[in-house]
């Protein structure tokens, strides 16, 4: 079976478009677009000039991903923020100087936590946790 110049260029697209299904990464989804555009344009006209085709696919797909990315990444953006964490108090089990970082224990795991006060905490000192950033704890001292 011989593929056409154009048939490569769908079939590039379509095997992109697939990856960008698994990825969800909006990334590769503007280059196989582009390359879906590259394969009409070889299926309505009758160029056959590779560097014009590479030079279409390569501009069309970093202009779209500079152009739209951020938009659909915020359109799709599923990891709306929860803390379920926050307003709890835990003893700290290392010290932490202010706008510090150290490595603490809570629910029986090691964590990041980021001290958010100008207050040095001791070992042994009550904190809130603020907010989650990721799997940073953001924690502040604990007064009643």
């Amino acid at each position: 079976m011989d593929l056409s110049p154009a048939m490569i260029w769908a079939i590039v697209g379509l095997v992109l478009l697939i990856v960008e299904v698994f990825t969800l990464s909006f990334v590769v989804l503007f280059f196989g677009i582009s390359a879906l555009i590259v394969a009409g344009l070889k299926f309505t006209t009758s160029t056959n000039n590779l560097a014009l085709e590479l030079t279409i696919f390569a501009v069309l797909g970093c202009a779209c991903l500079l152009g739209f990315r951020k938009k659909l990444r915020q359109t799709f953006n599923t990891g709306a923020k929860v803390n379920t964490d926050a307003s709890t108090v835990i003893d700290l089990s290392v010290s932490l100087s202010p706008h510090g970082n150290a490595k603490i224990e809570y629910q029986g795991t090691i964590w990041d936590a980021y001290n958010d006060s100008d207050i040095h905490l001791k070992k042994g000192d009550k904190v809130i946790i603020i907010r989650t950033d990721g799997i940073k704890l953001i924690v502040k001292p604990y007064h009643r």
